[in-house]
C-alpha cells in the first residue's frame, strides 16, 4: 500500500474502450490504489472525440489525442486537419498514440510512415509530446526520430523491446514507459531494459484494457492494475517502491503538464 502522499500516474489507458458505467467502477477502483491521474489515449478520430468528452467529464484525466498506425491506410489529409483543430482543446496534453506496427502490419508500410510523419509534424507545430506506438520497427521509428530531431517530449509506449533498443531511444532523449508486459514470465529483456533506463526518463502505463500484468493476466486492464507493474520494476531495480512511484509521477507531470 503507498503512502497517502505518493500516487501512481497511468500515462497511457483507452478508457474510451469502457462504458460509462463502467469507466465510473474502475476510476473509483484506481483511486483506491493511488492511481490518482489517468492519461486516456486515442487510436482514431472517432476515439478522440470520445476521449475528450471523457476528459472533460473528469478533473483527473487528460486526453492524448492521435491515429494509431494500425488506421493509416484510412486516413487522409482531411482527417489531421480535423485533428488539428481537436488538438487546442485544454485538456490534450499529447499527440497519441502514433508510430508504426510491422508486426500486424493492418496498414501498408509505406502509409503508416506518412501518417507518423504528419502527426510528428502536428505535435512539432503545437509544440506538445508525442507518444509513440512502436512494434517490430524499432530501427524505422528510431531514423524518424532522429530526422525529426525533435525539442518536444518523445515518448516510447508499453515497450517491449530490449535493452540495447532502450539505450539507443533514450540516447535520442526519448521517455521510456512500462506496462504490464515488464511482468510476463517470458519478458525478461523488457525487465533488462529497465536496468538501463534513468529514472529520470522512466513512465509507468498500463495501456488499459489490454495487457493486464500478472496476476491478471487474461483479464481485462485496468488503471488500479498499475500497482503490479510498478512492483514488478521496483524489485528488479532493488530500488524502493516510493521512490520508484514518486519519480515516475514526477517525470509524468512534468514533460505532460499535468
Amino acid at each position: 500500500m503507498l503512502k497517502m502522499e505518493s500516487y501512481l500516474i497511468d500515462t497511457h489507458a483507452h478508457l474510451d474502450y469502457f462504458s460509462d458505467q463502467h469507466l465510473a467502477k474502475i476510476l473509483q477502483d484506481a483511486r483506491k490504489v493511488r492511481v490518482k491521474k489517468v492519461i486516456t489515449v486515442s487510436d482514431s478520430l472517432q476515439s478522440c472525440q470520445r476521449n475528450l468528452e471523457i476528459a472533460g467529464s473528469y478533473e483527473n484525466i487528460w486526453v492524448a489525442l492521435g491515429v494509431h498506425p494500425h488506421m493509416a491506410d484510412k486516413v487522409n489529409q482531411n482527417h489531421l486537419l480535423k485533428l488539428e483543430k481537436l488538438l487546442d482543446n485544454s485538456k490534450v496534453v499529447a499527440v497519441g498514440e502514433i508510430g508504426l506496427d510491422f508486426y500486424r502490419q493492418y496498414s501498408d508500410k509505406s502509409k503508416q510512415v506518412w501518417l507518423f510523419k504528419e502527426q510528428l509534424n502536428l505535435a512539432k507545430t503545437k509544440g506538445i509530446p508525442v507518444i509513440v506506438h512502436c512494434r517490430q520497427a524499432y530501427e524505422e521509428v528510431e531514423s524518424i526520430l532522429r530526422e525529426f530531431n525533435l525539442s518536444i517530449p518523445v515518448i516510447i509506449h508499453c515497450f517491449s523491446g530490449n535493452s540495447s533498443q532502450a539505450a539507443k531511444f533514450i540516447n535520442l532523449g526519448c521517455f521510456i514507459s512500462f506496462s504490464g508486459i515488464a511482468s510476463f514470465p517470458s519478458a525478461e529483456a523488457v525487465r533488462d531494459a529497465a536496468t538501463v533506463t534513468p529514472l529520470s526518463k522512466m513512465l509507468v502505463e498500463t495501456d488499459s484494457p489490454y495487457l493486464a500484468p500478472v496476476p491478471y493476466r487474461g483479464r481485462e486492464n485496468q488503471p488500479a492494475y498499475l500497482t503490479k507493474v510498478v512492483e514488478v520494476i521496483a524489485g528488479k531495480l532493488n530500488l524502493d517502491l516510493v521512490e520508484l512511484v514518486r519519480q515516475t509521477s514526477r517525470n509524468a507531470e512534468s514533460i505532460l503538464g499535468l
